[in-house]
C-alpha cells in the first residue's frame, strides 16, 4: 500500500486462523491502521488478501463486509442520535425499512439481547449512543459487528487498562500511554524513586 512515493505497508505476510487472537503493535505511523484499511477495502492495495477462499483485494468495502470481515475505527462509528438498541437493530436487520428501524420495539430479538449482555450495555439499551463513554461506544461498535455475524473482527486501537479489578484508563493508545496512573502501574513510581535515591551513592541494581 503506497501513497505516492511513500510505502505505508510493504510485504506484510500474515496468516490468521479461525479462533486466533492477533495483536499488531508499533509506534504511530507503523502502518497498523493502513493495513486494516487495506484488508477492509477502504484504500486500494496490491498483493493478495484471502479470506475463506475469497480474494478481497479489489473488492468494495460493503462486499467485504458481506463476506464476514468487520472492523472498528479509532473513533467509534455509531449512530449517536439513536439508542444503543436501535444501533444494534440496524446492524442486525439492515433489510428493514428505515421507519421501522426507528420505531419503538415491542420485543427485542434474542440475538440482540444476548449481544447487549455480552458487550455490557444492557442497562444502557435505551440511552442515545452519543452519551456513551469512549470505551462503551467501542463495545457498541463491536456488538454491531457481532449481530452482523462477522467472522473476522479487526479492532483499530481499542484500549482499556485495568488495575486492582477496576478500569483506570480508557481511550486511544496515545491517551492511555500519557495517563500518569498507567505510567505508575507499568513503570512503578516507587521503583523510580528508589533508583533515584540510590544513584548518588553509586549503588548497583
Amino acid at each position: 500500500m503506497s501513497f505516492g512515493k511513500f510505502t505505508a505497508v510493504d510485504g506484510v505476510d500474515l496468516v490468521v486462523n479461525q479462533g486466533d487472537l492477533r495483536f499488531l503493535v508499533g509506534p504511530n505511523g507503523a502502518g497498523k491502521t493502513t493495513l486494516i484499511d487495506a484488508v477492509t477495502g477502504l484504500v486500494p492495495a496490491r498483493g493478495s488478501i484471502d479470506h475463506d477462499g475469497h480474494q478481497l483485494v479489489g473488492r468494495r468495502t460493503h462486499r467485504i463486509t458481506r463476506l464476514g470481515v468487520g472492523r472498528t475505527f479509532q473513533t467509534a462509528s455509531v449512530f449517536e442520535e439513536l439508542t444503543v438498541l436501535q444501533n444494534l437493530d440496524i446492524a442486525a436487520e439492515a433489510g428493514r425499512s428505515p421507519l421501522s428501524l426507528l420505531a419503538s420495539r415491542r420485543s427485542v430479538s434474542r440475538e440482540v439481547e444476548e449481544t447487549l449482555e455480552l458487550v455490557g450495555l444492557s442497562a444502557l439499551r435505551d440511552a442515545p449512543a452519543g452519551v456513551l463513554a469512549h470505551g462503551q461506544k467501542q463495545w457498541l461498535e463491536i456488538g454491531m459487528l457481532l449481530v452482523q455475524k462477522a467472522q473476522v473482527l479487526l479492532l483499530d486501537e481499542p484500549v482499556t487498562v485495568m488495575a486492582d479489578g477496576r478500569v483506570i484508563s480508557e481511550g486511544s493508545v496515545a491517551h492511555v500511554q500519557a495517563d500518569p496512573r498507567v505510567q505508575e502501574i507499568y513503570l512503578g513510581t516507587a521503583a523510580t524513586s528508589a533508583t533515584t535515591a540510590a544513584g548518588p551513592r553509586g549503588g548497583t541494581p
